[in-house]
Order: C-alpha cells, then structure tokens, then sequence
C-alpha cells in the first residue's frame, strides 16, 4: 500500500525542523553543574523558582543541595513534588494550581522524564490559561511561551532536558500523547552524575533502553538531518558501551556521567528526526496499563526493527560497526556482542547481531518480550492511537492497522 499523503507530510516536516534549526539547552556537566545552573537562572533575571519533581527525588534529598546554591544567589524556590510515573492532564493541572499559589516566575523541571514532562507542560500551561491540555496536543498549539524553563534529569533516559516534547495521559480515554513546542525545549540543563547514583539497576537498564530507542529510531528514520544522525550514532555507541557497566555498578561516576551525555544526545536527534513504531506503539500501552515507559521501549526496540526487516539492514549495520569501533576503543566487554569479528559479515548479519545485542541487554535487565496485561478487547484503540500517533514519523515503513494489531496481539502474554 503506497502511503503518499502521509510521506508528504514527512518530508515536509522534516525540512521545516532543519529551517528551525532548533537550538540545544546550554549543558553544565560535572560536579557543579547545579551551581552553574543557579548561576544562569540568577544571570536570566529569574527570583523565584518553582521546582517540579517527584516524590522519590524529595525522599532522597536529590533536590535539596540546588535549593541551597539558589539560597546562595539570593533566589526563593517552592518545591512541588507531586508530579507522578506517567503524569496525566489532571497531574498537570495539578502542578498549575500548585505554581498559582506562589509569586514563582521561572520552572525547574528536576527528575526523570515524568517530572520532566509534567514540568514542561505546568510551564506551558501558566501562560497560556486559555488553552487546555489535549489542546496543546500535537505541534505548534501554544499561543504563548512557557515561563523560563530550566531541567536536571536525575536518570539517564528520556533525554527531556533536550527535546521539544512533553507527553502527558489524558486519563478520560488513556490516551498518550505528546505536546510539540521547540519553545519547550529548556534553555539550559545541569548534567551531574551524582544524582543518578541512587537509581536502582532495573531503573537504570529501563532508562538507559529508553535513550537507546531514541537514538536508533532517529537513525533509521527517512528524510533526517545529517547533524541529527550524528547526535542519534555518538548516542548509541555510549550507551551499546557503558550502559550495562552503569547497570552492574552505578557508583561509577565515569559510567553514569557518559550515560548522561548519551541520553542528552539521543534527546537531541530524536527531537530532529523524530522517533517511530516503537513509541507510537508504545505509548498506548503504558497508556492503558500504566507501564514503565522504558521497559515497553526496551521490549518494543527489537520486534519493530525486525518487522523493518531489509528497509533498515544498512543502518543497523553501520550502527553496529560504529559501536564495535567504539568499543574497540575502549574497554571491551567479554559478553557483548560487538566483540564479534567482523570479518566477512554481510549488512544483514552485521543488523542481525545488532539486534540481538539489544536483547541479550533486553534479557539481563530483566525486561520480558510479552505483557500479561494486554487485553484483546482494547486493542482497537491502541491501534487506532498508534496510528495515527505514526503519522507523523518519517519511519522506514509504514505499517497498516492490520499490522499493528497484529504486533499488539504477538506482544500478549
């Protein structure tokens, strides 16, 4: 079936992202980055600061030694911590009336991707009281910018802190959906590793799988930029080559400082060349089943890139060899399967092994191919979702409602 309407679309969209020419959030790394980041906040006339997290970041005291840089500086801060996994339209609204009650005028969005995504669209939401939610959803739908927008991650995932997009649960339908806005993207981000001591192995494997998503899909979407391709390679080969050492010891500062950078990269491409079946795919199911977004990104990578099939072989390919490369580099890992001599290896078997590098990551972490929870009956509307949520990703191919049913019922338990 010959999609032209929607490849129209795609390219289309793809050349205005390259007229944008989307800045990148100015990235303070290393282990004062939080003063950096209060520094700037304080140099962008900014006197009172509201602090978008979750609770887990509160428990740990993640938040409490920027609070004091800010002191520091003379700058108020309020702190929510009410942002939760998954946030929805009501989380959101939520953090709004939170930052109405205060004389805030800027936003930090301090955590994993959730507080992120929650953090972005409470910023965006205050200027703009006249448009809801499911409103903004789509691209370009805000009237007004966000109140100045500042992030931490403290987990190396969604690489939020550099991207366009907030995604948010519209709990009325379980809907997933994102909020497009390069105004979205944060002016500047604070990258230390010491905040992402504390996340646990299977938190750091989801995550770390999540980055690596973004910067696959982003490669091997059509119609890309070249500089976005880049940001999407350097991705993959630091996360294919620390992610799992983060995994088996996150109090290695060298790992988790890498992760972080690759993570910010994949933010970068993805945010440039867009992502694909695997998220449009996915977020239905965490939508309805509110799973961890990076376990289903984990599960999902492989199986959508095998349906590819031959349209991705020779970037998988060149993927592959580029993180072997890297790898060779450095200090190589007996299990991986980048070790593997190269020697003779067609594209396809170069892929193949790719992939399944991907899922010997997928099966040490813990993350299972199938979810017991799918039920059959609302499978309709995810397809129906994941549909029309692919529509606007330059993939390498399009696939049929048929096709994406038939994923959703190969992935039930």
């Amino acid at each position: 079936m010959v999609f032209y309407k929607e490849r129209i679309y795609q390219y289309a969209q793809e050349r205005m992202l390259g007229l944008l020419r989307l800045p990148l959030p100015d990235a303070y790394k290393g282990r004062d980055a939080l003063q950096r980041l209060a520094e700037r906040i304080v140099h962008d006339g900014c006197r009172h600061v509201f602090i978008v997290c979750g609770k887990t970041v509160t428990k740990h005291g993640l938040v409490d030694g920027f609070t004091r840089e800010l002191a520091g500086l003379g700058i108020r801060t309020t702190v929510w911590d009410g942002a939760i996994p998954n946030p929805t339209v009501k989380n959101v609204e939520e953090g709004v009336a939170a930052f109405e009650t205060t004389a805030c005028d800027s936003l930090v969005a301090f955590g994993g991707g959730s507080s992120m995504d929650c953090g972005k669209l409470v910023a965006a939401r205050v200027t703009n009281p006249a448009i809801s939610v499911p409103q903004m959803h789509g691209s370009l739908r805000m009237k007004h910018k966000p109140v100045p927008l500042y992030a931490v991650p403290t987990t190396a995932g969604t690489g939020s802190e550099a991207t366009l997009a907030a995604v948010v649960i519209d709990e009325r339908d379980r809907h997933k959906y994102s909020v497009n806005d390069p105004r979205l993207i944060p002016r500047a981000c604070a990258l230390d590793a010491q905040l992402t001591v504390s996340v646990p192995p299977a938190v750091t494997g989801q995550t770390g799988m999540d980055a690596l998503t973004h910067a696959v899909e982003a490669c091997t979407n059509i119609y890309g930029l070249s500089h976005a391709y880049a940001f999407g390679k350097s991705a993959v080969c630091i996360i294919l080559n620390c992610l799992e050492s983060a995994y088996d010891d996150g109090t290695v500062i060298k790992n988790r400082e890498k992760m972080l950078m690759g993570s910010f990269k994949a933010g970068a491409a993805f945010t440039r060349n867009c992502v694909g079946y695997v998220h449009a795919i996915g977020h239905p199911l965490s939508g309805f089943y509110n799973l961890p977004h990076g376990e289903v990104m984990a599960a999902l990578l492989p199986v959508i890139m095998r349906r590819y099939g031959e349209a991705v072989t020779p970037r998988l390919a060149e993927l592959f060899d580029a993180a072997a490369d890297f790898q060779a580099a450095g200090s190589r890992r007996k299990e991986s399967l980048l070790n593997t001599d190269r020697g003779g290896l067609s594209p396809a078997e170069k892929a193949d092994l790719f992939l399944q590098e991907i899922e010997r990551l997928d099966e040490k972490f813990g993350i299972k191919p199938h979810f017991d929870c799918i039920k059959a009956e609302d499978i309709p509307s995810m397809v129906a979702f994941a549909a029309a949520e692919a529509k606007g990703y330059p993939t390498p191919v399009i696939f049929t409602e048929d096709e994406i049913a038939e994923i959703y019922r190969s992935l039930m338990g």
